[in-house]
């Protein structure tokens, strides 16, 4: 499997919210929190307000 480019990355927790990650790739967005190891998985298209964590059981973040 070739990795794809990564869209964007940044830092959370500036302005009061949790420490963590996030990287975003074609309509994907993926948080990781720092202080307890809890991730997050986005599709932006479809869920722009990010609600639904499509990862929620943790069987996807590790083909991201």
């Amino acid at each position: 499997v070739e990795a794809a480019p990564v869209d964007g990355v940044g830092a959370t927790g500036h302005q009061g919210g949790d420490p963590g990650a996030a990287v975003r790739l074609g309509d994907y967005k993926l948080i990781r929190f720092y202080e307890d190891d809890r991730r997050e998985l986005y599709n932006l298209r479809e869920d722009p307000g990010e609600k639904i964590d499509i990862d929620a059981d943790g069987n996807v973040v590790g083909l991201f």
